[in-house]
C-alpha cells in the first residue's frame, strides 16, 4: 500500500457467532479485507446477556497497527490482524456493538485525524502516540477516560507511566497500554577488551551513579583506540529525550507540574548541562556531536566506535536482531538503567501508546466506545504487545518476558519503575524541542556557556508555551 493507504475493515459477530465479511468502502483506504482470527478462538456471548437487548450501536475505531499478525508471529500475518481481533471479541460479547476499523500509517494518519476534526466525522477511539493523544486533549476533543475506571483498573498501572496521561488538571486521557522504556545500551565486548568489565553494575537494578560511569567510559576509552565513551547527538528536534535524560538523572525536570513553564534553569539543570558540556569537550563523546543525528549516533555504536548510548528497548531489539541476520559484527550487549546523579533516582523517559476517546453528542455510542477503550487496555490485552518488542505499562505484565533467553530483555521490564515525565502534555512541546535542540548545538560548539544556553531556552520555551496556550484558550 501507498504512503496514504488505509486499511479499513467493517467486522460483525451475531449471537450465533457467524462472521460477516464487510467489504471496505472507498476513501483513503487503498485495501481491504476481513478480520483474522477463527471463530472458535473467540470469547462466546451468553444467549439472553443484557447486551442481547441494548440498543445497537457503531463504533469506528482507528489504530497504528505496531505488528503483522495477532501474535506477530504467524507467517502470513497483516498489519492490524490483532487490532481486528480484538474488535471481533469485543463483538462477540456484545453483540449489539459493530466495531469499524481503520488501520493508519505514520505519513498519512495524522493528516487523516486532523481532516476528520475538521469535518466533525472524528473516530470514536483512537490508538496512538501519547504526544497526539495529548494534544487532542489539550483541544478538549477527548474524554478524560480516567473518570470511568474503578479502583483496580486504575491500580495495575506503574503509578510514574498512570501519572503522565494528564495535562496537568488532575485528569487523565488516554489508556497507555504499551511503553518503551530508556535505558543505556553498552558494548561489553569492549568493556571486556579493555579488561574492564569489573566497571559495569551488576546489581540487580543494574543502576550506577554518574561518576562511576564517567570513570568507567575514561577507563575504557583511553585503553581503546579510536573508541569513544558515549555516542552523543546535538542536530535533533525528535531524540531530544535521549539527551535530557542525561540532565533529569540530575533531579532536573524540563516542566513544572502544570506544563505551562520552563523549570529546568535551575541549579541542577545547570549541573545536568555542565556533565553534557564535560562529555564532548573532554573528548568522552563522538567527535562532531553537535551536528549528528540520533540515527548518526546509533550506526557509531553498532560499528562498535562508541562504547554506549542511551536508547529505548526499541532500539535494542533492533541492533540485536540485525546481528543475528548477519548484518552487523556480533558483539555482546549489555542493558543497564541510565546512570544517576548521587542522591537521585535513575530517570528513565517512556514513549508510550494508548487508547483514547473523542467526545461525543450521543450518549450510547460515547458510553460503548469508552467500554471498547477499556476493554484494549485491559490486563486481558496487556501481553500482545510483546509482538512490537515493547513493554506493558501494568504491574500484572512486569514478568512477561521471564521465557526470553535474552537477560537483558528480562532486565528492561524492571526500568519502568524510573518512569520521568518528559513534559510531552505542553503546549508547544514540539515547539520547545527545538529550542532546546538548538542550544544543546550552541553549548556543544563553544558558542555558549551552559549557563547561557538554559537562560536563552528557558525564554524562547517559556515564550512559545504561552502562545500556545493563548491559542487553545480562543
Amino acid at each position: 500500500m501507498g504512503d496514504n493507504a488505509v486499511k479499513k475493515i467493517g467486522v460483525k459477530k451475531g449471537l450465533s457467532l457467524l462472521m460477516t465479511v464487510l467489504i471496505a468502502f472507498a476513501g483513503l483506504a487503498g485495501c481491504s479485507r476481513s478480520s483474522g482470527e477463527n471463530a472458535s478462538n473467540a470469547p462466546k456471548a451468553a444467549t439472553g446477556s443484557p447486551a442481547a437487548s441494548e440498543p445497537a450501536v457503531t463504533i469506528k475505531f482507528w489504530s497504528y497497527p505496531k505488528w503483522n499478525g495477532i501474535t506477530g508471529k504467524e507467517p502470513n500475518g497483516t498489519l492490524g490482524d490483532w487490532e481486528a481481533d480484538a474488535a471481533k471479541r469485543f463483538m462477540a460479547l456484545h453483540p449489539n456493538v459493530k466495531i469499524e476499523t481503520e488501520f493508519l500509517n505514520a505519513k498519512g494518519g495524522p493528516e487523516k485525524v486532523a481532516i476528520a476534526i475538521q469535518s466533525n466525522s472524528v473516530p470514536d477511539v483512537l490508538g496512538d502516540s501519547d504526544i497526539r493523544l495529548f494534544e487532542y486533549a489539550q483541544k478538549g476533543l477527548t474524554v478524560p477516560i480516567g473518570d470511568y475506571l474503578d479502583a483496580d483498573y486504575i491500580a495495575d498501572y506503574h503509578e510514574n507511566v498512570w501519572k503522565q496521561t494528564t495535562i496537568g488538571d488532575g485528569k487523565h486521557y488516554y489508556l497507555p497500554w504499551s511503553v518503551s522504556p530508556q535505558i543505556l545500551m553498552v558494548n561489553r565486548t569492549l568493556f571486556k577488551q579493555a579488561g574492564a568489565d569489573d566497571l559495569l553494575p551488576k546489581n540487580k537494578e543494574r543502576t550506577w551513579t554518574i561518576e562511576e560511569f564517567e570513570s568507567a567510559i575514561r577507563t575504557v576509552s583511553s585503553k581503546l583506540k579510536g573508541v569513544y565513551g558515549v555516542g552523543m547527538f546535538g542536530d535533533t528536534t525528535s531524540g531530544d529525550a535521549f539527551l535530557l535524560n542525561w540532565i533529569w538523572s540530575f533531579g532536573a525536570r524540563t516542566f513544572d507540574p502544570t506544563y505551562s513553564k520552563i523549570a529546568l534553569n535551575n541549579e541542577k539543570g545547570l549541573a545536568g548541562m555542565k556533565f553534557l558540556q564535560k562529555l564532548v569537550t573532554d573528548g568522552l563523546a563522538n567527535p562532531g556531536a553537535a551536528g549528528i543525528k540520533q540515527a548518526d549516533a546509533l550506526t557509531l555504536f553498532n560499528q562498535q566506535k562508541v562504547l554506549t548510548i542511551q536508547g529505548a528497548t526499541l532500539q535494542y531489539a533492533r541492533t540485536a536482531s540485525a546481528m543475528k541476520l548477519g548484518e552487523l559484527n556480533k558483539f555482546e550487549l549489555y542493558v543497564t538503567t541510565p546512570p544517576n546523579a548521587k542522591g537521585e533516582q535513575p530517570t528513565s523517559f517512556m514513549t508510550t501508546y494508548g487508547y483514547g476517546v473523542f467526545k461525543n453528542t450521543d450518549a450510547n455510542k460515547q458510553k460503548w466506545a469508552i467500554e471498547f477503550a477499556k476493554f484494549l487496555g485491559s490486563k486481558e490485552n496487556a501481553a500482545a504487545v510483546k509482538a512490537s518488542e515493547s513493554l506493558s505499562t501494568r504491574k500484572s505484565m512486569d514478568n512477561m518476558y521471564n521465557d526470553s533467553d535474552d537477560e537483558n530483555t528480562k532486565f528492561a521490564a524492571q526500568v519502568t519503575q524510573y518512569a520521568v515525565d518528559g513534559g510531552l502534555a505542553s503546549p508547544g512541546f514540539n515547539k520547545q524541542r527545538a529550542i532546546f535542540s538548538k542550544q544543546l548545538q550552541a553549548m556543544f560548539t563553544g558558542a555558549a556557556t551552559p549557563e547561557q544556553a538554559l537562560k536563552k531556552f528557558e525564554e524562547e520555551a517559556n515564550k512559545a508555551i504561552a502562545e500556545e496556550i493563548a491559542k487553545l484558550k480562543k
